[in-house]
């Protein structure tokens, strides 16, 4: 058991969906006992056992099932030949549990924009980290609900976050220099997203500073500068609505059209 907790941990941090199948409750006779754990992949792989035989296989492919979903479901069970081929003869109760990758934000610059994209992560529970080189910003008081709070230098900080595939970096710090480290640092990692702010004129000259380091920012694909949708306000509650709506749209892979879209036809007498 404490492999596969092991495992499922590292699974976590790497930021891959599996569903967690458990033994919760079992009556009269059963092949595996109460707390027996098994991995599923999205591909119905597994590591651990719950039984095997028909009962894993059928546990196998209920959580194929629910991993597109998300939703985890509780599975009762009778173990005998008519139900399920086999002839243990008890009752078994196994929960599965879907884990599916969350977003990891990494907000780099703890300034006017990096507290209101916090505060909106807060709002929308997404967890977030942030860093920046000045104590008095990146400051537990400012940032209770960060999950980690790093003050260290921006080109230290790659080091102490903990970057995966499931990372989408906010680069929103308070000078053009900063910026430019943080991309070029950013480019390096396995982050999902990485988003700058800047004007387009800000833009062409960090990139071009980039290019000259033998760096393309702009054909990496996760690199979304300028940052956010375009909402129209500058003022810095409206830019953070706009990175994170961006974020929302990338991980949905929905249109962020307006929803009167998809009816037309109401409007149509």
């Amino acid at each position: 058991m404490y492999n596969i907790l092991a495992k499922a941990s590292k699974l976590c941090e790497e930021g891959i969906d599996f569903a967690l199948a458990t033994i919760v409750d079992t009556d009269a006779s059963t092949p595996q006992d109460i707390g027996s754990k098994m991995i599923v992949y999205k591909d119905g792989s597994i590591e651990g056992t719950v039984g095997g035989g028909p009962l894993e296989a059928f546990i196998i492919s209920k959580a194929k099932e629910c991993l597109p979903e998300g939703e985890s479901i509780l599975v009762e069970l009778n173990l005998k030949p008519d139900e399920m081929g086999m002839m243990c003869g008890g009752r078994v109760k196994i929960f599965v549990e879907v884990i599916k990758k969350k977003i990891n934000l990494l907000i780099l610059g703890a300034g006017h924009i990096g507290e209101k994209i916090a505060r909106t992560s807060e709002i929308l529970n997404i967890p977030y980290s942030i860093a920046d080189d000045r104590e008095d910003f990146a400051d537990k008081k400012r940032f209770e609900r960060a999950s980690k709070i790093i003050c260290a230098g921006f080109d230290e900080v790659f080091n102490i976050a903990n970057i995966n595939k499931q990372t989408f970096i906010v680069i929103v710090t308070r000078c053009h220099t900063f910026d430019v480290d943080c991309l070029k640092y950013s480019l390096s990692t396995k982050a999902r997203y990485i988003g700058m702010i800047g004007s387009k004129t800000k833009v062409k000259s960090v990139f071009k500073i980039l290019n000259k380091e033998g760096l393309d920012p702009q054909k990496d694909s996760r690199v979304y500068s300028p940052i956010g949708l375009r909402l129209g306000s500058n003022d810095p509650a409206e830019i953070a609505l706009s990175i994170l709506s961006e974020i929302l749209k990338i991980t949905s892979q929905a249109s962020a059209e307006h929803s009167r879209e998809s009816i037309k036809e109401v409007y149509s007498f």
